[in-house]
């Protein structure tokens, strides 16, 4: 019988139910003999299988056996009880009030789209009528198949029905533990009896979580062998990667971590069953993560009191799970009457109208395209984006755009979302009363195709503290390995640490290596939940200070507050009502990576931080504003992306404030409307040593008296429309340039303007040319009062114009050989003094055109050359080379090609203060030589 036969059997047995026995028979012995390679499967057909999973989204885990007699949790409870009383249970269990139907209804209710039954869990008990074993549900006084009746009930329903089924077996003697044993008469007897009669006799079975693989006997060849045999029996039917060999070590093949497999060449298994875990968002197959309803990572069976976890945070796994692309599967023990706790059903039930109201944006999506963020997720249907958020931050939503129109913007079951388009970024407005409890769920209708599209990454938070030094007030003695302070930041939330024994009380701290602004912390307690009262603290100044308090934790509480700089964090747990313990303390900060538009890059008033932050390709609308409030702020761009933004960048906005960005991605550009380095009192620095700064006015202390920037060129490359040094009273601003170009371009006259640009006489501004070029058209003083300094020190000052005043600075030192003036063809003008300073000093024109020195030159040493043009001085009244003369021991020099114009009259001293090195020199007026004409 082929393959497609078999399938129609099966799925026709369904329909016809337990009256056709002699066919569920032939065709799962079709299935068997017919055997197929189910390594072969294409990418299509298995997006095919594994369809109905990624709609459903919602499962329930039923753990029920003669377990819930003694209210201890299934299998574990084994030796607690005692082994000979727990396997004896069964005799006692009458489970006299259980319906199936009633089950299935309550599921249905409640928006749950199949049920996964366990027939067998690690203790070996089976709760269907199986051949291999009379340690079965038909031999106690329940007397009737409970998997059966299930699968009946489901098929009625639209609640598909799957299994559980646990690979190891403490009650059978077949099976062991050890490393290198020999299961074959384990599979042959009782493995594969089993899988036989659960997928011959129950109809379909949609999957199946495989557990217990956890033993050094069960081996990756046994999970292939098994993966084959069950798909043999049913080749439609989902298999959970946990038949798998499971992975030697903690690390990136561990189910929890979102890999998908356990790293073999070549691995098994058709989903991933994630357990207590959202993980990473991820495609390539199907996968669901189970919570339990009364217990987190407990409670699993009937093990009293049951007390469910609030709606909100069922609700919360349910939205992280589908928007990391999963589904998400609700553990819910019943009673050893065969009934539901009512306190569990209710839950059920308001779980089930929360999805009545918004399960269109649940079921039959996939994650995305938004890829999961701390404050929201996504899912997409069509044309359709729903966005899940979690948490505000003010009322507008900041996204990165689509590749696509927005048709319309609603809230699910509410009004419409005023949504604004602004280049790259699309805003979305929600004021508060439009919100809704738990999670506030936006409807984007596209003009395109949303599930073909590209992830994007939201802005967020960064998990700083995975891996860093524990401390902790103690470790239980004995149990350190297995209780240790180290599990609190592994980011295994299957792993804990616990204060000493009898403890009632305790603290760990994390010591991140230096100061991060941290602002959200996530703390899960494990599965015991004993805290009832905590403070979460920072070592600020030596000093533990709290920040945040409470109660209870329990599972994945998430807190947010105030951004506070510390390097060391704790959580103080100081009442317990057992021994404390903590699965995970995590610790966030802004990820800068994805700032949004408008943000404020800020710590506590008056700290300094550092941060390395990478702004790839990011484009904004709004600017940035680094260092305010009286903060200090240290920003790194190492690129090799662009970003760009329509609004302008800020570095130390108020009082007090300071804010430094840095540059050093050789390949990467910031572009900015302008940029204000000093604000409004405050203290701003840029400081380029690589990549590339676009911008129109860059300006150096503005609006506010007080405020003071300071840009430093190390290499790489500046454009401004306008170069503005010092643009507020008492302020000193200086603009340095060691390497590099600095391009203004300008308009109407306005380039570089030193000293007052809209200040007063009490502004400073100085230019320090060390290296590399500055390419501007007028330097001019805005104010004429004010103190402005050029120092050109090797560096060049190329004009990009023609000028009447070029440099009208008060002084321009030359305190350096190398210094150059290119007038690059066009005819410039020096209005204000030279003066050599300290040192020789040297400058060179170059240029073919003409630069008139108009003012009196001061100062010794001044050596003056012509390369090329002509270098016209033009002022009277001066001597040179004479004793305490302008350029005393310095020389004037015409090179070839190059004309030397002394307009005096001058009085050139002795020593050769004139050299003709194959240019021209042309005297037109009153020159001596030493005193003589």
């Amino acid at each position: 019988m082929n393959r497609s036969i078999s399938t129609f059997l099966i799925c026709l047995t369904r329909l016809l139910g337990a009256r056709w026995p002699l066919l569920v028979f032939l065709a799962s012995s079709s299935l068997s003999s017919a055997a197929f390679d189910p390594f072969t499967e294409t990418t299509s057909e298995y997006n095919s299988r594994a369809q109905w999973m990624r709609d459903a989204k919602f499962g329930v885990f039923l753990h029920w056996n003669p377990s819930s007699l003694v209210g201890g949790e299934i299998s574990w409870c084994r030796d607690s009880v005692g082994r000979a009383t727990y396997d004896a249970l069964y005799q006692n269990f009458q489970a006299e009030n259980f319906n199936a139907d009633q089950w299935v209804t309550l599921f249905h209710n409640a928006g749950i789209r199949y049920a996964v039954v366990v027939p067998k869990h690690h203790d070996g008990f089976s709760m269907f009528n199986t051949a291999t074993s009379s340690y079965n549900v038909m031999n106690s006084p329940f007397g009737r198949d409970y998997v059966k009746e299930m699968a009946d009930a489901c098929g009625r329903s639209d609640v598909r029905f799957c299994l559980y089924y646990s690979v190891l077996d403490w009650w059978n003697p077949l099976y062991s533990s050890a490393s290198g044993a020999d299961l074959t008469r384990y599979k042959n007897e009782v493995f594969k009896p089993h899988m036989r009669e659960l997928l011959s006799n129950y109809g379909p079975v949609g999957c199946i979580w495989f557990d217990g693989h956890w033993d050094a006997s069960w081996t990756h060849a046994d999970g292939r062998e098994m993966y084959s045999y069950v798909r043999n029996l049913q080749p439609s039917t989902l298999i959970g990667n946990r038949i798998d060999q499971k992975a030697t070590a903690d690390g990136p093949y561990c189910s929890w971590t979102g890999s998908f497999f356990n790293g073999a060449p070549d691995p098994v298994g058709d989903y991933q069953a994630r357990e207590v875990d959202f993980g990473k968002y991820y495609t390539g197959k199907a996968w669901d993560s189970c919570f339990s309803l009364c217990g987190v990572n407990s409670k699993w069976s009937w093990v009293p009191p049951m007390n469910p976890r609030p709606l909100s945070e069922v609700i919360g796994w349910l939205v992280q799970c589908i928007g990391r692309d999963g589904s998400m599967l609700l553990g819910v023990g019943p009673r050893a009457d065969g009934t539901i706790d009512p306190a569990s059903s209710a839950r059920l039930l308001e779980v089930g109208s929360w999805m009545t109201s918004n399960g269109d944006a649940v079921y039959g999506t996939r994650g995305g395209p938004y890829l999961p963020g701390d404050w929201c997720v996504s899912t997409r249907k069509g044309n359709k984006v729903f966005l899940f958020v979690t948490k505000w931050n003010g009322e507008t939503l900041s996204l990165p755009a689509l590749p696509a129109n927005v048709v319309s913007s609603r809230l699910i079951g509410g009004p419409t979302v005023p949504i604004t388009s602004t280049g790259s970024k699309w805003n979305l407005t929600v004021p508060e009363p439009s919100r809704t409890p738990i999670v506030t769920i936006v409807e984007l209708t596209l003009d395109q195709d949303a599930t073909t599209m590209n992830t994007v990454a939201l802005p967020g938070l960064k998990l700083v503290s995975a891996g860093k030094p524990v401390v902790a007030s103690g470790e239980w003695l004995g149990r350190e390995t297995e209780l240790s302070k180290n599990h609190v930041n592994d980011g295994n939330f299957n792993s804990i640490w616990a204060g000493p024994e009898y403890s009632r009380s305790g603290w760990v701290e994390i010591d991140l290596g230096e100061d991060h602004l941290i602002e959200d912390v996530l703390l899960d307690e494990g599965p015991y939940q004993r805290c009832e009262a905590f403070q979460f603290q920072a070592q600020i100044a030596g000093v533990w200070q709290t920040i945040v308090g409470g109660t209870t934790i329990g599972a994945r509480k998430d807190l947010g507050f105030a951004p506070t700089l510390a390097r060391r964090f704790r959580l103080m747990i100081s009442q317990a009502n057992e021994v404390p313990t903590l699965a995970e303390f995590q610790l966030f900060e802004r990820d800068t990576s994805s700032i949004q538009d408008g943000v404020f890059i800020n710590p506590t008033p008056g700290s300094n931080y550092s941060i390395p932050s990478n702004w790839d390709n990011r484009v904004v609308t709004s600017g940035c504003v680094i260092g305010t409030g009286g903060a200090s702020f240290s920003a790194l761009y190492d690129g090799p992306g662009n970003t760009s933004s329509s609004g302008d960048l800020t570095l130390g906005n108020g009082t007090g404030s300071n804010g430094t960005l840095t540059l050093n991605g050789s390949s990467g550009t910031l572009a900015y409307t302008s940029a204000n380095i000093g604000a409004a009192g405050g203290s701003g620095s840029l400081v380029l040593n690589a990549g590339a700064l676009n911008t129109g006015d860059l300006v150096l202390g503005t609006a506010g008296s007080g405020a003071s920037g300071g840009v430093i060129l190390s290499g790489g490359n500046a454009t401004a429309s306008r170069l503005i040094i010092g643009d507020a009273p008492a302020s000193t601003n200086t603009f340095t340039l060691n390497s590099g170009t600095m391009t203004v371009t300008g308009s109407s006259g306005l380039y570089t303007v030193i000293g007052g640009g809209a200040g007063t006489s009490t502004t400073l501004g100085n230019i320090h040319l060390n290296g590399g070029t500055l390419n501007t058209g007028m330097i001019s003083e805005y104010v004429p009062a004010v103190t402005s300094v050029v120092n050109l020190n090797g560096g060049t000052l190329q004009a990009s114009i023609p000028n009447a005043n070029f440099l009208t600075a008060d002084t321009v030192n030359v305190l350096g050989g190398g210094a150059k003036i290119d007038s690059n063809g066009n005819a410039i003008t020096i209005s204000k003094a030279l003066a050599a300073g300290i040192g020789n000093g040297g400058l060179t024109k170059s240029g073919a055109s003409t630069l008139t020195l108009t003012a009196k030159p001061t100062g010794s040493a001044m050596n003056l050359t012509a390369n090329n043009g002509t270098l016209k001085l033009a002022a009277t009244g001066f001597a040179f080379n004479n004793p305490g003369g302008f350029g005393n021991g310095g020389t004037l020099r015409a090179n070839s090609g190059a004309t030397l114009e002394l307009n005096g009259p001058y009085n050139l001293g002795y020593s050769q203060p004139l050299v003709v090195n194959g240019g021209t020199v042309t005297i037109t007026s009153g020159f001596s030589f030493d005193g003589q004409q």
